[in-house]
């Protein structure tokens, strides 16, 4: 679904409601504080930072990926420049939020991936 804070926020507590967990006992488990997780299911704060997001899955009974998407780290359904085409390396460089393993792209280091692979291409054959 991938949606913006303040549907995660809801997202959240209804992952956690269906875990049976109250939010001191899913703070303690993820190791963050009951108000962030107030915050963040309030709309008060954004979706957590990948690495803590991770913490998240296994308590709420769902995969690492799942969460990224929801929390909007992977733009499934964003629509695109239309000179990329899905599957296109440029397509998805030119997306707002680019995880490479655990670690966001920021847009210089977008900018350096970019710069490369005109680099590495360049003077090829088509």
């Amino acid at each position: 679904m991938n949606t913006p804070d303040h549907d995660f926020g809801q997202y959240l507590k209804k992952l956690r409601k269906a875990a049976g967990l109250t939010v001191n006992e899913l703070a303690e488990k993820v190791s963050v504080s009951q108000p962030y997780i107030s915050n963040i299911e309030n709309g008060k704060r954004g979706a957590p930072s990948l690495k803590k997001l991770k913490k998240f899955a296994e308590p709420l009974g769902v995969s690492y990926q799942h969460l990224m998407y929801e929390a909007g780290y992977w733009d499934l359904l964003s629509s695109v420049d239309e000179k990329y085409t899905e599957g296109d390396l440029g397509a998805t460089l030119h997306k707002k939020k680019v995880v490479f393993g655990e670690h966001e792209l920021t847009d210089d280091d977008k900018k350096l991936v970019v710069m490369f692979l005109k680099a590495l291409v360049e003077g090829r054959d088509n």
